[in-house]
């Protein structure tokens, strides 16, 4: 919410890219929090029972929706648990687009037993998690399909991933001023991420979204560029 509130005042969101490559996951609540601010009705999420039965459903509100705008969400398979429910429904809503590789497949729900004496406890998966088009994110034994397979697909050899991690992990050190002067003077900037082509996923993210921006304001262009009817 800060950073969209920050970008509307510096003159408003045209696109947006959640990157949630490497998102372990998290609550199950702010998942759906999330997932609302970009849906306005409709189910997030639900759970169910090992027999396909439903237990439980999570729905979108029109009060915490953001204004429309492109939207891609980035995953890999270090993508899990609530990134795949926010990936995957907003994916189910064709809301935004899916980029990058297919995520982990981590959507169940484990509930403790206490054994005698609540020494010990047992941990068994009761529920799963299932989208709104009805996919399981979970991966079974033996399943074929399993997490949020993307819309587009875009890989990364080990090494790009791991120059790319890098890179970020040198632009989130701050430096004090007490620290001995680096190596080289000029800091890395997010800037050269894209100028250097250190992310391919990040990469077509951005491609994807400037041309559908430039699609949109061109079908703009040409709705008012028309005469009007004489009907």
């Amino acid at each position: 919410d800060r950073a969209i509130n920050q970008m509307e005042g510096e003159g408003g969101v045209e696109a947006l890219i959640l990157d949630l490559r490497f998102n372990p996951g998290g609550l199950l609540s702010s998942a759906v929090e999330v997932a609302d601010r970009f849906l306005s009705s409709g189910t997030i999420v639900s759970t169910v029972g090992p027999d396909g039965g439903g237990i439980s459903q999570f729905r979108a509100r029109a009060d915490h929706t953001y204004p429309f705008f492109p939207v891609v969400v980035l995953v890999n398979e270090g993508s899990a648990s609530a990134s795949e429910i926010v990936a995957g429904a907003l994916q189910d809503y064709h809301r935004a687009l899916v980029i990058g590789t297919r995520s982990f497949g981590k959507g169940s729900v484990q509930d403790l037993f206490p054994l005698t004496g609540e020494t010990a406890y047992l941990k068994l998966t009761t529920q799963y998690y299932r989208l709104p088009k009805g996919r399981i994110i979970h991966r079974k034994p033996s399943a074929r399909a399993w997490g949020i397979e993307p819309d587009l697909e875009a890989r990364m050899t080990t090494k790009q991933v791991a120059d790319a991690l890098e890179f970020r992990q040198q632009i989130d050190v701050l430096h004090q001023d007490s620290e001995p002067a680096p190596a080289d003077p000029t800091p890395p900037s997010a800037k050269q991420i894209l100028d250097k082509a250190i992310d391919p996923q990040l990469e077509a993210a951005v491609l994807v979204l400037k041309t559908r921006l430039v699609a949109r304001h061109m079908a703009l262009a040409n709705s008012t560029a028309r005469p009007p009817s004489l009907q």
